[in-house]
């Protein structure tokens, strides 16, 4: 196979990868790492299972790994005039396997096969990779499959399973409530061997098989102080809510929105699952789930992260109480000042416009970066970001114009598409995170970008609160660089410089390690 060929798979490869981590559908609570074996095989055009039979017989050169050779014992994948079951082939071979073993081979570009490096294969292993191209593409069945995997001896097994299970969306996890094993939820939730990552899942798990007998332990699990026990906590919250209702939200309030001593990174979580149950299930009215949101605007370190929120949903109630945060904020929380104009700005009420005409009196700036970015995101680009003299007056809301949350589809009339925007990034990996856009208007995702942009500060602008969370171990960046309204231009170059600086240096590589290279990926 030709190198140019190469180079296309294997760039390919990395761009499904980038499609992985892009999926909204998706576990709410769970994080795709890389592909499933489904998904390998699927892109593969051969797919066997090989027994080694000879180890290599000659030292390699410096620019090869060694070769063994293999006879192939069944087919899984493949067209039977390109390979059959005895045929013998070589391929490259990593450790010090012992001859008859088994293993797991993928290759590309028949006729001249580019093999996988060969993965050594278990009696279990073998029958879980057979049995994948009998399972449907999706559904209660092949969940059901997976499930069997769970925490399986063989890490490989049970990694996968989740995979597929991260893979899988709410609506399907709910179908397959009947056939959930509760109790194994319940002990592995307990388990401090198991990953983060699987305990999310295993209480999202929960919270659609559990009853209320399990509120006790969940209870106690929010309300521990030891950190360790309270990993996963959005789906942890997600799954008492779930399962206690409207009335669980008086403990979330006490220990999360209201308490003083909560970590930046626990509110976080909780109002991530909040923001889950709304859109997802209607089981908690709107009102009672805003009431509980407006107590973290008691906060104003942490405000932001439900300003978007309330937007969304529409909740006018808290204007003076935006005008308040705005005045009150200080050299620690004044990153607040953007988001809240943004609020103001597609309020529809008109004491909103006249909220805006008061604080651009007292941080005529925060006002000018919160209407250039509601410029940015409605794709009017009739202003220079640069230009601090800019004219910022606002406008007073055109009557012939869609009201602000209508949702604006685009066609003749020239109205523009909802700007959607998705993320799936561990709430512990970050300082701050906008919350997912999904058929919102832009003005709403204004809001969003700029509550990322506002929060990035440096270390000694972080109130006492935000020091001791875990996530403010890594230096930030300036507030007042960070806080600069985007432009196009900018946005591309962020994209696709580092992108083509990746291509460049990944040709150079090729072209001089070009036969060491390819042998060592494929």
């Amino acid at each position: 196979m030709s190198s140019f060929k190469r180079f296309t798979l294997l760039f390919g490869l990395v761009l499904s990868g980038m499609a992985v981590a892009a999926r909204a559908d998706w576990c709410p609570f769970c994080t795709a790492v890389q592909q499933t074996f489904a998904e390998q095989m699927g892109t593969s055009d051969i797919v066997i299972m090989a027994e080694l039979i000879q180890l290599p017989t000659e030292q390699p050169k410096d620019d090869q790994l060694p070769k063994a050779m293999f006879r192939v014992t069944e087919v899984i994948k493949g067209q039977p005039d390109v390979i059959a079951t005895g045929r013998e082939f070589t391929s490259i071979i990593v450790g010090q396997p012992e001859v008859g073993q088994s293993f797991l081979l993928m290759g590309v570009d028949p006729p001249e096969i580019a093999w996988t490096t060969p993965l050594r294969l278990s009696p279990a292993a073998t029958e879980y990779l057979r049995a994948l191209p009998k399972l449907p593409a999706k559904g209660v069945e092949r969940l059901k499959f997976f499930q069997d995997y769970f925490e399986h001896d063989e890490s490989m097994l049970a990694f996968d399973a989740y995979e597929e299970f991260a893979r899988a969306s709410y609506a399907e996890i709910i179908e397959m409530k009947p056939l959930l094993d509760r109790e194994k939820f319940l002990k592995w939730i307990q388990d401090p061997e198991v990953s983060t990552n699987r305990k999310r899942l295993y209480f999202t798990l929960l919270g659609v098989c559990g009853t209320a007998e399990d509120l006790p332990l969940l209870e106690s699990l929010l309300t521990s102080e030891v950190n360790e026990t309270r990993r996963g906590l959005d789906a942890m919250v997600a799954c008492y809510l779930t399962l206690k209702g409207e009335s669980g939200l008086d403990l979330i309030e006490r220990e999360f929105f209201v308490n003083p001593k909560s970590e930046y990174v626990d509110t976080f979580a909780a109002i991530s699952a909040i923001r889950f149950l709304a859109t997802e299930k209607n089981d908690i009215p709107r009102e009672r789930i805003l009431s509980a949101l407006h107590k973290v605007l008691d906060r104003p370190a942490l405000a932001d992260l439900v300003i978007p929120d309330l937007a969304r949903w529409e909740d006018w109630s808290v204007i003076e109480k935006m005008v308040t945060l705005f005045k009150n904020s200080t050299e620690d929380t004044k990153w607040v000042r953007v988001p809240v104009v943004s609020y103001l700005q597609v309020c529809p009420k008109p004491e909103a416009k006249l909220a805006i005409d008061e604080l651009k009196k007292i941080d005529p700036e925060s006002v000018r970066r919160a209407e250039t970015l509601l410029k940015w995101e409605s794709g009017e680009d009739e202003f220079d970001e640069d230009n601090g003299d800019s004219d910022t007056k606002t406008e007073t809301p055109d009557a012939t114009q869609p009201a602000p949350f209508e949702s604006k589809k685009g066609g003749d009339d020239g109205t523009a598409e909802p700007i959607e925007v998705s993320i799936n990034v561990p709430i512990y990996e970050v300082r701050r995170l906008p919350t997912a856009v999904s058929e919102r208007p832009t003005s709403v995702t204004a809001i969003h970008s700029v509550a990322t942009a506002q929060f990035v500060s440096t270390t000694s602008d972080v109130s006492p609160d935000l020091q001791s969370s875990e996530t403010n171990t890594e230096k930030a960046a300036p507030a007042a660089l960070v806080a600069s309204a985007p432009n196009i231009g900018s946005s591309l170059a962020m994209i696709f410089v580092p992108l083509a600086s990746f291509v460049l240096l990944f040709l150079l590589l090729w072209s001089v390690f070009n036969g060491w290279f390819e042998r060592l990926i494929f």
